[in-house]
């Protein structure tokens, strides 16, 4: 079965369903939070295609001409990529604070270059970094793992395939080429995921056996096979293709581990349904609907603006309402219908689409350094002193931090931070995650020397709920804070401290059965542990960046409120929680100093007082903490937990 062109339509249809995936996910659409599959299904359709003009040309020139095919992709991606990392940095630069920009465009020169997918891969996890958790050009990973692809795919099938027909036998042989480069990246996918997930995720070579599938199928259509399925099988290929792709979007979520296993069911789910391509299928004809066409042709340019776009939003606070998401997703689509007619469109299949190969790529390469350098410059003029003053605020943490006590993801070891001599009468232990280690400079004040000593154990994204946690920006279940906590209630066992205060975040995506069944366990070892413990509240958090904020209202002349009220808080839930997983236990008190963070139901960014209280969405600065010294003290007397 021969076929002389590619159905185009159909495959635009369902480029179209995956960026509208991609986008729905990323605009928070908890229903739809799988939808992050949709690059899967681009990356096995870039392999089907790009296969399909490589191995055309080999098989009528036996060879590729490379200056051609780089150009090429050169006109039909680089364009659009520029315009929007240029705007998207402008429009950064004209509604955000310096202290914003800055951190958000940390990829800014890897992205334009294509590397930003190993930029992502081999950076730190800076849990105090949020701001660079809303990088601007986090979404040009994926973008960078097809570009080096294209780089080295028209080599792989020349070295593979050039001596091989593309039929009978050498049709055979393509196929076996194809699935052992598949095999071997999916298997240094899977050996990734366990030691280098982050590795597993952005790197190419665990990411090249999709395109190798993709591929895989162009060959099967292009020869005689049985595998390819007839008119009658090709429509219950496609429904099972597609319907794998919607159930992996509708099930999988950013707690579960992926790529690993997961990945197969979007990636077989684009295969198969381009293994009935060439039919006449009921699900070939709705694909091909005309409002399915248009968005798959703009699927490029939405996937470029949605995601800038919603960062610079949601550092907005535009991610509180569903009007607001959707007012982000629909100045997206404007944007990328404008650079689509404008940018994309004439470099594709326009006037300038019939440049020569040693012209597209000289001036490719001078636009490149000329974005680069223009943002380069645009970024580093954000340095205003007030903005500076702000990001300081930053780190403004207690002094353990520079003691080292929280080895974060390095060690499950023990790394106490003591305040007090080791002979002191009296011991008071305090365990918990970043959100509890925020109130530590308070106690060596409260508790002091020479009857106390202080000691301190924290871990960061770590909660005191006996349940694994996944942490998504490690990709995989954070067992260096199981074993830590495993080994910090043994050691408190053996202790046994006159008083113990544990804590931590309610940001968790724990179930209220896991909250409060995780919490009982570990309350009840302390109360063995202890004859006294105080469970000290989660403290409420602001919707946004606290200094952040700040610099922008400086910037706006005090328009921005930097607020956010308390009932959109978690904290409040789980403080009914923790009452419920401490009702069994006498000994265990409670301590709730919300009241004090955020008077009259109302976080804010700085204080009456004219202190900064935050310094980032969910911890608080140092300087604020100290200022509720004679607060604090007051409470912990009316609850006896001072002599």
């Amino acid at each position: 079965m021969t076929h002389s062109r590619t159905p185009i339509a159909s495959i635009q249809g369902l480029r179209a369903i995956a960026v509208a995936l991609v986008v729905m996910a990323h605009a928070k659409l908890e229903w739809i939070a799988g939808g992050f599959v949709g690059v899967d299904v681009f990356f096995v359709l870039s392999g089907y295609l790009i296969t399909g003009l490589l191995l055309t040309e080999i098989d009528a020139t036996g060879r590729v001409k490379l200056a051609t095919f780089f150009a090429r992709r050169l006109k039909r991606l680089l364009p659009a990529l520029l315009f929007s990392i240029a705007v998207s940095g402008l429009l950064a630069k004209w509604v955000l604070s310096d202290y914003e920009l800055r951190e958000q465009s940390q990829s800014t020169l890897f992205a334009i270059s294509w590397v930003s997918n190993v930029y992502f891969a081999l950076s730190q996890v800076d849990y105090f970094s949020s701001l660079r958790l809303h990088d601007l050009y986090l979404h040009t990973w994926s973008l960078g793992v097809e570009e080096q692809f294209y780089l080295l795919w028209p080599l792989v099938l020349l070295a593979t395939c050039r001596f091989a027909p593309a039929t009978g036998d050498g049709q055979n042989y393509r196929l076996y080429c194809l699935f052992a480069i598949a095999l071997l990246s999916f298997a240094l996918m899977a050996y990734w995921s366990f030691g280098k997930p982050m590795w597993s995720f952005y790197l190419m070579p665990a990411r090249i056996w999709q395109f190798s599938l993709g591929a895989a199928v162009w060959v099967m259509l292009r020869g005689d096979s049985d595998i390819v399925p007839g008119a009658a099988s090709a429509p219950w290929w496609q429904g099972a293709g597609l319907g794998l792709i919607l159930f992996s979007a509708l099930y999988l979520s950013n707690d579960q581990q992926y790529p690993g296993l997961w990945v197969l069911l979007p990636s077989l789910g684009a295969a198969f349904f381009l293994v009935g391509i060439h039919q006449p299928s009921m699900w070939n004809r709705v694909l091909s609907l005309s409002g399915l066409t248009w968005l798959g042709d703009r699927s490029y340019s939405l996937y470029l603006w949605h995601w800038p776009i919603l960062m610079i939003g949601f550092s907005l606070g535009l991610d509180d309402s569903k009007t607001g998401l959707l007012s982000l997703v629909l100045v997206a689509l404007l944007l990328a219908m404008l650079s689509y007619r404008l940018i994309e469109l004439p470099f594709w299949k326009g006037q300038f689409s019939r440049a020569p190969a040693r012209i597209s790529i000289s001036c490719a390469l001078v636009a490149m350094a000329a974005v680069a350098l223009a943002q380069t410059i645009t970024i580093g003029q954000s340095q205003s002193v007030q903005s500076l003053a702000l990001s300081q605020a930053s780190m403004d943490k207690p002094a353990i931090y520079q003691q080292e006590c929280d080895s974060f993801l390095a060690s499950a070891d023990l790394h106490a931070c003591v305040s007090g001599h080791d002979q002191a009468e009296k011991t008071i232990v305090l365990i918990g995650d970043s959100v509890l280690a925020q109130w530590h400079d308070l106690f060596p004040r409260i508790f002091a020397e020479p009857t106390w000593r202080v000691v301190l154990h924290t871990k960061s994204a770590c909660p005191m709920v006996d349940e694994d946690i996944f942490y998504q920006p490690i990709g995989g279940t954070y067992t260096v804070c199981s074993n830590w906590r495993n080994a910090l209630l043994d050691e408190l066992a053996i202790l046994q401290p006159d008083v113990v205060v544990v804590g931590n975040s309610a940001s968790y995506p724990f179930t209220d059965k896991q909250w409060i069944e995780g919490s009982a366990r570990i309350y009840q070892k302390l109360a063995a542990a202890s004859d006294k413990v105080l469970v000290l509240a989660a403290t409420p958090t602001l919707s946004f960046n606290g200094p952040a904020c700040l610099a922008r209202a400086l910037q706006d002349g005090g328009a921005t409120a930097c607020s956010t009220p308390v009932s959109k808080n978690q904290a409040a839930k789980l403080w009914r929680i923790y009452k419920a997983a401490t009702a069994s236990y006498p000994e265990i008190q409670r301590l709730d100093l919300s009241g004090l963070v955020c008077p009259q139901g109302l976080c804010r960014a700085k204080s009456a007082q004219g202190i900064i209280v935050f310094r980032d969405a969910s911890h608080l600065s140092n300087s604020f903490v100290l200022s509720l010294l004679p607060q604090v003290r007051q409470e912990l007397e009316e609850l006896q937990l001072l002599p």
